[in-house]
């Protein structure tokens, strides 16, 4: 098996980031994700200043690597690390989805020892 060469974080560049063309162009809009409509807001809400990286990017982003990152995540739980004044903000880990989960989306109470 050939070892891949590590990388310094500052060495790794995303590819150039594509627009979602499912979404409108009115900062909001929505993706149908198996039969499922996902609502998006604030999509020029820029998440990374530096690289000038909006929320509509790191979407598409995420989207074009669905079928690589998903496999790996089925059956774990999740947690977002929020940060809802921008990225140099400490921000928070939002853990419980509570009544805002989607009726479709599957839930589960998992206490931490």
């Amino acid at each position: 098996m050939k070892k891949t060469e590590k990388k310094a974080t500052s060495q790794i560049f995303f590819e150039e980031l594509k627009p979602l063309n499912a979404v409108s162009s009115k900062n909001s809009g929505e993706l149908i994700i198996e039969k499922k409509a996902v609502k998006f807001t604030n999509l020029d809400k820029v998440y990374f200043p530096t690289d000038k990286v909006s929320k509509g990017d790191v979407i598409a982003y995420y989207q074009s690597m669905a079928d690589y990152i998903l496999p790996y995540l089925k059956g774990r739980p999740q947690s977002l690390l929020r940060n809802p004044n921008g990225i140099a903000d400490k921000g928070f880990y939002h853990k419980d989805a509570g009544d805002e989960a989607p009726s479709w989306a599957k839930k589960k109470t998992i206490y931490s020892e």
